[in-house]
């Protein structure tokens, strides 16, 4: 097999090659994969495989103070990173992963599961032929800034989450990792938007904090009084006034000056389900007014959803035809 040096022209993606709010890179070259993951994630060492040709692709988007991207190697790679002072999590889509932190034994990760790399440690990658992952970059800042509203308090002191902790994906964050590999594959997506950028940094955080154990994980699940109700009444108001807003659970407890915990058991008390549950009844219903009053002609389902606040255009249309025995498409054709 003949060495890097001896490689013709590389078919590498060049710097602003994108599509939409995406940047997509790709190329054979070892060396060049170096280069890439380092201007996107932090520095990094490809060591050499069975085969010095590799094809890897990065398709990556900054959402807000994070770095999402969906990266393959098409070759079996070993890979170590330097010291970093940024959170970094891989979630694995396909394939297999053998990773560790610093001296900590090597975890396996498959379909499904996480690893969280704690800051300032460098870290130590193995990756199969067909790994294919979603990589997440977050600032110290972010994270801390969005764990302090979950608490409503000030940290006494880091976060720190485990030393490289492997965990299940879990259901609280499957919808935003479903939302952001549609949005990189997706040409025509939607991160061009600065309102689903805000919403997907949004549960991109909340998502991590609340279901990757960490050294305020405790706190976050301790048991909380309701929320008194006239702040669980005006919590209400805010999503039937402005359902399209990309609400998350800790942008409305801000908002209404509680914790998430006791907003949480508020709206179990008053309407015996959860915050965003609520708003998905409430965009529905929206949604439904909004399609019986336009011209099909002018109108398309998919414009209706994302005025209404829905990002996952699948998960609109089974939610609507659950709720109203139709599909948008049916209630946009007979048009009141």
């Amino acid at each position: 097999m003949a060495s890097a040096a001896d490689q013709p022209a590389k078919p590498y993606a060049p710097e602003g090659s994108s599509r939409g709010g995406t940047e997509r890179k790709t190329t054979h070259d070892p060396d060049e994969a170096e280069q890439i993951v380092t201007e996107a994630y932090l520095p990094n060492r490809l060591l050499r495989t069975s085969s010095n040709e590799i094809d890897m692709e990065l398709v990556s988007a900054h959402l807000g103070e994070v770095t999402a991207g969906l990266l393959s190697y098409g070759q079996t790679i070993h890979l170590q990173t330097g010291e970093t002072s940024q959170f970094h999590v891989n979630v694995t889509l396909e394939g297999r992963a053998a990773s560790r932190s610093g001296s900590a034994d090597p975890l396996l990760t498959t379909r499904g599961q996480a690893i969280v790399f704690p800051v300032g440690e460098p870290a130590q990658v193995t990756w199969s032929t067909d790994a294919r992952h979603l990589c997440f970059m977050a600032t110290r800042a972010s994270l801390e800034g969005e764990l302090e509203q979950l608490l409503g308090r000030s940290l006494p002191r880091r976060l720190a989450f485990e030393q490289c902790l492997r965990a299940e994906v879990g259901h609280l964050w499957q919808p935003a990792i479903e939302l952001v590999c549609q949005e990189l594959e997706n040409p025509q997506g939607l991160l061009t938007l600065p309102r689903v950028v805000r919403h997907l940094e949004a549960l991109v955080l909340d998502g991590l904090l609340l279901t990757q154990p960490h050294n305020y994980q405790d706190l976050l699940h301790l048991a909380a009084a309701p929320g008194r109700t006239g702040a669980i009444a005006r919590a209400a108001e805010l999503l039937e006034e402005l359902p399209s807003e990309p609400w998350t659970v800790v942008r409305l407890a801000y908002e209404v000056h509680l914790s998430v915990r006791a907003l949480q058991y508020g709206f179990k008390r008053d309407f015996d389900m959860p915050p965003m549950t609520y708003l998905k009844r409430v965009r529905l219903r929206h949604a439904r007014r909004t399609l019986l009053t336009s011209f099909p002609e002018i109108t398309t389902v998919t414009a209706v959803a994302l005025e209404c606040g829905f990002l996952h255009l699948s998960r609109f249309a089974a939610a609507y035809r659950e709720a109203f025995g139709e599909s948008p498409s049916e209630t946009l054709g007979r048009r009141l």
